[in-house]
C-alpha cells in the first residue's frame, strides 16, 4: 500500500513539472498565426496609429516633403538627464510626432488634442513643459490643421499645387 502512495506521489510531481516546463512553451499553432499565448490570453497586432493620427501623419508629409516626419517619439530619444527622478517623469511617454531635417536634428514636436482624451491632455501640458525646457519647439493643434496652416507655421510658402484641393466640376 505504501508503494502505491510513493508511486503516485512521484508520478504527480513528474506531471506537474513536465506541466510548468512546457507552459510558456509556443505552440506551433501560435506561431503559424502570430498569436502568442499571454498568461491565458492572446496578444494580436494593431496599426501604431489611429485613423486621426494618420491623417495628421499624411497631412505632414505633404505639408513638409523636404522634411522627415516620425511618429510616436518616445520622449527618452529626445530627453536625457542625470537625475532619476526626472527621468522618470518621461520616461514612458511619447510625442504623437516630431518633425526633422533630412540629417535627424529636431525642428518642432507636435501635437493635435483629442477631445475625447482629458486625461491625456493634462499629460501633453506637462510633456510640453519638459520639451520646452529642453528647448525644443512644441506646436498644439486643436484639430488636424490644413496643409498652408502647418506650412505657415514652419515659415513656408503656401503649397503651389496642394494635393488636397478638389475641382468641383458643374
Amino acid at each position: 500500500m505504501n508503494h502505491w502512495l510513493v508511486w503516485t506521489v512521484v508520478g504527480l510531481i513528474a506531471y506537474l513539472a513536465f506541466r510548468r516546463r512546457h507552459k510558456y512553451r509556443v505552440p506551433t499553432r501560435a506561431v503559424k498565426t502570430f498569436t502568442v499565448p499571454v498568461n491565458n490570453r492572446e496578444l494580436f497586432a494593431k496599426t501604431p496609429l489611429n485613423k486621426p493620427e494618420r491623417l495628421m501623419f499624411h497631412r505632414l508629409r505633404e505639408a513638409l516633403p523636404e522634411y522627415v516626419v516620425l511618429s510616436q517619439v518616445n520622449l527618452a530619444s529626445l530627453l536625457t538627464s542625470t537625475d532619476p527622478e526626472v527621468r522618470s517623469r518621461y520616461d514612458r511617454l511619447t510625442a504623437t510626432y516630431v518633425v526633422c531635417t533630412q540629417g535627424f536634428g529636431v525642428v518642432a514636436v507636435i501635437e493635435v488634442e483629442d477631445p475625447m482624451n482629458a486625461p491625456r491632455q493634462l499629460t501633453l501640458h506637462d510633456q510640453a513643459r519638459l520639451l520646452k525646457k529642453a528647448g525644443y519647439t512644441v506646436i498644439r493643434y486643436k484639430r488636424i490643421p490644413e496643409v498652408d496652416a502647418v506650412r505657415n507655421d514652419f515659415g513656408l510658402a503656401p503649397s503651389e499645387h496642394p494635393a488636397h484641393i478638389v475641382i468641383q466640376r458643374s
